[in-house]
């Protein structure tokens, strides 16, 4: 059972999150910029991602190392495989600088990564940590929208789709996510870990959330708190399978609750 503190903490952990993006700002007002900048959002997002996403490496390791080890079901980390591991041509939605890509790449079944990526700004970044992963002969950077995909890799070609915290920013999730299920194979799985809205959370929780959510978007990067991603997954297309559940760890309070877990086309 949670504590007061418990309760409190994850209450405060995003306002501290909100805190940590506002404190970039003035250095990103007072960069020089001109037409061949990133734009200002762009920046100033970049500047704090690259602050936060070691501990947010750090935190999530263990359930996404899992997922892609197929040791996900029910919204809970496995022991043992319960799906197939990720295997074959991959594609990552939302590469942004490169936090997941070594992870992906190392996947002893992997051949392929394509790396989605229309942030000109994460890009370099994204550039800088293949090469560093010494992974650039097998993740491969896709500097474009998945509208733009096709360039790249051929529709109904994939075997695995993965996206990690990046469902929350994407314009128009719908329409995206009915893409992304276009270039999967029969067979294909999509490997899933995002935030979602506060649903089956009690008033409170919904409430503050959406408070949140008044400053969160314009804060980080565009992301947005309140969307129904499973939602979103399921009506993408027919799927063979769908083990996508709210992470059982994750206490009542949560302000942030998490989806986990495989859909197989």
């Amino acid at each position: 059972m949670s504590s007061y503190r418990d309760i409190l903490a994850s209450h405060l952990d995003p306002l501290l999150f909100l805190y940590t993006s506002l404190s970039y700002l003035p250095a990103t007002l007072l960069t020089p910029r001109d037409s061949t900048s990133p734009s200002f959002r762009e920046s100033w997002f970049l500047r704090f991602w690259t602050s936060v996403s070691p501990s947010i490496r750090a935190g999530s390791s263990p359930r996404v190392a899992a997922l892609l080890q197929g040791r996900a079901s029910k919204g809970a980390v496995t022991d043992d495989e319960v799906h197939p591991p990720l295997s074959g041509t991959v594609l990552e939605i939302g590469a942004g600088t490169g936090v997941w890509a070594q992870m992906l790449a190392s996947q002893p079944s992997v051949a392929r990564v394509y790396g989605i990526e229309p942030n000109g700004a994460s890009v370099r970044a994204l550039e800088k940590a293949v090469k560093k992963a010494n992974v650039d002969g097998k993740y491969v950077i896709v500097p474009a929208g998945i509208e733009d995909a096709g360039r790249w890799v051929e529709r109904g070609s994939l075997d695995c789709v993965v996206t990690i915290l990046c469902m929350c920013s994407v314009p128009e999730p719908e329409a995206i996510a009915r893409e992304v299920y276009g270039y999967l194979k029969p067979g294909g799985r999509w490997y899933v870990y995002e935030h979602v809205r506060a649903d089956g959370a009690g008033w409170w929780v919904k409430r503050y959330q959406a408070f949140l959510n008044l400053f969160w978007p314009t804060m980080i990067g565009g992301c947005d708190l309140t969307r129904t991603t499973m939602e979103t997954l399921q009506k993408a297309g027919i799927w063979a399978k769908v083990d996508v559940a709210r992470c059982v760890d994750e206490p009542w309070h949560h302000a942030i609750p998490h989806i986990y877990g495989i859909l197989t086309k």
